[in-house]
């Protein structure tokens, strides 16, 4: 059975500009936690727990013509979660990632998200 093991969070640099993206998004992890329950990507207090205290987290700041891209193409958000991840923690993932949309206009941060799970093997 898979297991999430990493969140990604993806962002518009132009957007985020040169603040510190985790330190920015802190004030929100619970609501984006709870979002990710609900969508069943995360189903408990101790996955999430293993994914934070391990240092499983991962934010990237992208161009603004790389995001856009992002933007409309499923398929990309994932490929470069997965990208992020082998680079960061020199291990392959399962292939599957779960990924949560947060247009700018919605996003209670103020700036468009992308944030993937990676799953275990």
């Amino acid at each position: 059975m898979k297991e999430p093991i990493a969140l990604i969070l993806m962002m518009n640099k132009s957007e985020i500009g040169d603040k510190n993206i985790l330190e920015a998004f802190q004030p929100y992890m619970v609501d984006a936690v709870k979002s990710l329950v609900e969508e069943g990507y995360i189903k408990t207090k101790d996955q999430f727990d293993k994914i934070l205290d391990g240092g499983f987290v991962q934010a990237i700041r992208m161009e603004d013509a790389d995001f856009k891209k992002l933007e409309s193409d499923d398929d990309l958000v994932g490929a470069t979660a997965m990208d992020v991840y082998k680079a960061n923690y020199q291990l392959e993932p399962n292939e599957d990632v779960d990924i949560l949309h947060y247009p700018k206009e919605t996003a209670p941060w103020g700036f468009a998200l992308f944030l993937a799970v990676m799953y275990s093997i």
